[in-house]
């Protein structure tokens, strides 16, 4: 059944107080002309830095990333969503594909509680996250494709479906698990690309030129409004 765990809470305004640090075609934007850009795409997220470029639309992504190293994973990133927009919903809200997705987060945290009582780490830490996602040994897999999402703004907690959702590969409706417009702040190694609407609609931040990060969402405009993701 759909939204059987949570109700979906309404979604907070995209740019509440925090300052920041974007650019359009190398000028700063102010923080109350933001809500006119689609996407977000932070290139430096640390304690004393937070900054990134802004975008009018997708295609204009697309321009800017023409001829740099990325190019070609963000292009068959976005022909994919294109493809996926065309899908009727009704075939995507299938129960057997739902149950699907629930049974990978259950096999995730299970292998994540597994990793943490071999390893003494917490299980909620991000050095066990950067081990289940990255993997030192090339004898190792990963256990899950590398983002997690998290109800509070710390990027901490392990209980599925509650307070934590590890996604494996990308979830066209956060809805399915009662989690659209809930994550807070999020963990992750790698690319993603999450949307404030449904099948990858919708206002977006594009993360990926730093390998590894945490942090709130609101830093990119996207604090309890997600409600789509896709792992590139």
């Amino acid at each position: 059944m759909l939204n059987q765990w949570e109700p979906n809470p309404e979604p907070s305004p995209r740019y509440p107080q925090e300052e920041h640090t974007f650019y359009f075609r190398d000028r700063p934007v102010p923080n109350d002309e933001l809500e006119a850009f689609q996407v977000v795409a932070p290139y430096a997220h640390d304690r004393d830095r937070m900054e990134g470029e802004v975008f009018r639309s997708e295609e204009e992504l697309l321009y800017w990333v023409t001829g740099r190293p990325e190019e070609q994973l963000i292009v068959n990133t976005f022909n994919r969503v294109q493809a996926a927009r065309r899908i009727p919903e009704t075939e995507v809200d299938d129960e057997q594909r739902i149950a699907r997705y629930r049974g990978t987060v259950e096999r995730i945290a299970a292998d994540m509680l597994h990793m943490a009582k071999e390893t003494g780490l917490e299980v909620d830490s991000s050095e066990l996250f950067d081990r289940a996602t990255r993997p030192g040994s090339p004898l190792d897999v990963p256990i899950f494709d590398p983002v997690s999402w998290f109800t509070g703004t710390n990027a901490t907690g392990f209980i599925p479906f509650v307070n934590w959702l590890p996604m494996g590969g990308g979830f066209w409706r956060l809805a399915w698990f009662g989690w659209s417009n809930r994550p807070r702040s999020w963990r992750f190694s790698g690319w993603v690309w999450a949307f404030d609407g449904e099948y990858w609609n919708g206002a977006s931040v594009l993360s990926g030129w730093f390998p590894f990060g945490y942090g709130p969402l609101s830093s990119w405009g996207m604090d309890s409004r997600v409600s789509s993701a896709i792992v590139l």
